[in-house]
């Protein structure tokens, strides 16, 4: 039988190794509640410990990035091993662990960089339980003391450029007077450098002519760090205006004043002279043109040039679209794809002037076009194509230059007046009803046109009139 005092011994004992096992099991990882910050190019210690402040030589203490692989310093086994370690890390990091034994790590980082920016995790693992803490590190660069420098003379003062490398964050840059004043800058410039670093060149211009002490200062606002450099510039150095100078000045503004003068003189006579040019020309032309509209051409349709989905009248002044292909003989002059149809009438000089009723057709074109215009495959009607004319397609009326003219018509035309001008290289389109023009087309044909007509979808029926 035991005795008791050997019992009082023995349970304590036991006690308290059960609970040492307990608190190993059972721990949490602790970093800095505050973000760390660094200088570039300088050591970073990033701490953590356990807690409780157990041991923690024969734990794995993983020292990573945003993942779990991304091993910046490994610790296992009781020693580094870091064959898996990222290669911006290599030969940059320390384990320093004289504390391990009361579960106190930390993590140096040689040589700084701007790529060290951002969060570390700290990771122990006694094979039975694991914790982490997350760490910020945030990476800042005081640069270098700035170089001033007077590049010369500008808006009547001296322009001042200051420049400074190796920053990080950018810098706040201020530009100040011996008596405190800020200057504002007229041009600043920042680069990033390969590194990271960013580098600043800034422009201010100075126009105080009185001697004066001049400084630029540059602000790492992270760090709350400044670095500046000052300059003191006599008033010699400032432009000095002349007597002979302020009245060359004078003298040259006046000269060039009655200069513009003279010129806006001629560019209103000539204004003037071009609109009475342009005011005669229009009468002309509508002299023309009303002795057209008295005087219209009888125009015909040719049927060998009809595709032979189109159906021509007998006395060829009406033509609509069928949906059955006529069985037609082959004719180098026949619209293969396109399902037109040209007038018999060939113009090459004088001025004529025709009617097409199209009425409530849901897609036509009406114009003329070249000679020499395709009658084989698919195209795009336009003046390259040799065709100009205006029509209604998916229910937009527009005049088919390249790209296409809408047409913004305030009455919806039900017969088609052509005025073609061959000397003047002109044709244009009225509404025949209420003698309203719709467009306007001015550019040389090149050949001898012919009248052209087209129609999109049954339905629609072009009956020519005269």
């Amino acid at each position: 039988m035991i005795p008791f005092s050997l019992l009082a011994f023995i349970i304590p004992v036991i006690f308290l190794h059960l609970q040492e096992t307990d608190s190993v099991d059972k721990f949490s990882v602790v970093g800095p509640d505050q973000p760390l910050t660094a200088i570039v190019g300088e050591d970073a210690v990033l701490p953590c410990h356990l807690f409780p402040a157990v041991s923690a030589r024969d734990m794995e203490v993983r020292w990573f990035r945003s993942q779990f692989h991304h091993v910046v310093h490994l610790y296992q086994n009781g020693k580094d091993e870091n064959d898996k370690q990222l290669l911006d890390y290599q030969d940059r990091t320390e384990f320093i662990k004289e504390d391990i034994g009361r579960g106190s790590v930390a993590l140096r980082i040689h040589r700084l960089r701007v790529s060290d920016q951002g969060q570390y995790r700290c990771f122990f693992d006694n094979k039975t339980a694991y914790e982490e803490a997350v760490l910020e590190l945030r990476v800042a660069g005081l640069g270098s003391i700035p170089y001033l420098h007077m590049e010369g003379h500008q808006y009547g003062g001296i322009r001042m450029l200051c420049s400074s490398s190796g920053w990080y964050p950018e810098p706040e840059v201020i530009w100040q007077e011996e008596s405190g004043q800020n200057l504002s800058s007229v041009s600043e410039q920042t680069r990033v450098a390969k590194d990271g670093l960013y580098s600043v060149h800034s422009v201010a211009v100075i126009t105080n002519t009185a001697e004066q002490k001049i400084s630029c200062r540059l602000r790492n606002v992270l760090l709350r760090q400044e670095v500046a450099a000052t300059i003191i510039i006599s008033k010699a150095f400032f432009p000095r205006i002349s007597l002979w100078m302020v009245a060359l000045t004078v003298t040259l503004v006046v000269f060039f004043g009655f200069i513009a003068l003279a010129f806006w003189h001629l560019v209103k006579q000539h204004k003037k002279r071009g609109k009475l040019s342009r005011s005669r020309e229009r009468l002309f032309n509508e002299v023309v043109w009303r002795r057209g509209v008295m005087n219209p051409v009888s125009i015909t349709l040719d049927p060998r040039t009809a595709n032979p989905a189109l159906i021509v009248s007998e006395d060829q002044k009406n033509v609509s679209r069928s949906d059955v292909r006529q069985n037609l003989p082959e004719d180098d002059e026949r619209f293969d794809t396109e399902y037109c149809v040209l007038g018999q009438q060939t113009f090459s000089s004088g001025k004529h002037y025709w009617e097409a009723e199209v009425g409530d057709g849901p897609e036509w074109a009406v114009g003329v076009a070249r000679e020499s215009v395709r009658r084989r495959g698919a195209y795009m009607f336009s003046p390259e194509e040799g065709i100009w004319c205006v029509s209604l397609f998916v229910d937009r009326y527009q005049a088919l230059t390249n790209p296409e003219t809408l047409l913004g018509l305030s009455k919806i035309p039900k017969k088609i007046g052509v005025f073609l001008n061959f000397e003047y290289e002109q044709l244009s389109f009225y509404d025949a009803d209420g003698m309203s023009p719709i467009y306007h087309f001015s550019e040389p044909f090149g050949e001898r046109v012919l009248p052209f007509f087209w129609i999109g979808r049954t339905g629609t029926e072009i009956q020519l009139c005269h």
